[in-house]
């Protein structure tokens, strides 16, 4: 596995448009390495190279890194007898894709959750329509089964009040289910006084290391606005 995802992210650094085959050949004639080399062909092997498709018929792997990009019979040529070859069997190579920061387990949670996204994704864009959205997802099975409220996608900059909804806002949906609703960016979270309490956070909570609760005005009592590190980073004090 591990030699495979060297491969393919070596691929997009690779390029088979520039030298010809007879240079490739030549720059393909190493010095033996006394690991496994692993020769690639038989597919759509995809370089990414260049702003147009730029295919290859084969490639070879060695200490992590891609030492030949060119045709099969100069693959073979060279390294025959002393790689492992793999046979794509017309299966696509391509590139390996690097997801530096991702929200995957948000995707789940949003294909379930309320809708709240403003236009034009959704049209939330006022907190009695993220209220209302709330509610009637609220009434939905999934809803009874799991006790809650849940909504995913509201953004303060689009809407109407220009503020965060807070556990005032969420208490006029429900004040006996907890309601849980996530930002856009998923760096900020909302919760009603129920959940709040199901949680344990009060006046006397403090901050968790990397984030914020946010306060009410002149109080140290939660508005229900929960801010993790990533977003203070971001936008600095919130």
């Amino acid at each position: 596995m591990r030699t495979v995802c060297a491969l393919v992210l070596g691929l997009a650094l690779c390029s088979c448009a520039g030298p010809s085959q007879d240079d490739a050949r030549a720059e393909a004639i190493v010095e033996p390495h006394e690991v496994e080399h692993s020769i690639y062909y038989g597919g759509d092997i995809l370089t990414m190279a260049g702003h147009e498709p730029k295919y290859a018929e084969a490639v070879v792997e060695g200490e992590g890194e891609i030492i030949f990009v060119g045709s099969k019979e100069d693959a073979l040529a060279v390294y025959r007898g002393r790689a492992r070859e793999v046979d794509l069997e017309g299966r696509t190579m391509l590139p390996g894709f690097i997801d530096a920061h991702g929200h995957l387990k948000n995707v789940g949670f949003q294909a379930l959750a309320a809708d709240l996204l403003p236009p034009p994704d959704s049209d939330v864009d006022e907190i009695s329509g993220l209220q209302e959205k709330l509610r009637e997802w609220g009434e939905g099975e999934l809803s009874r089964d799991l006790g809650w409220i849940v909504g995913f996608g509201y953004d303060d900059s689009q809407l109407e009040e220009q503020r965060h909804p807070t556990r005032d806002d969420l208490d006029e949906v429900s004040e006996d289910r907890p309601v849980f609703i996530i930002h856009q960016s998923g760096h900020l979270y909302v919760a009603n006084s129920k959940l709040l309490e199901l949680a344990g956070i009060s006046a006397d909570t403090e901050d968790p290391e990397g984030g914020v609760i946010r306060r009410r005005p002149d109080s140290q009592e939660p508005d229900g606005v929960l801010v993790n590190h990533h977003a203070i980073a971001r936008t600095g004090p919130i």
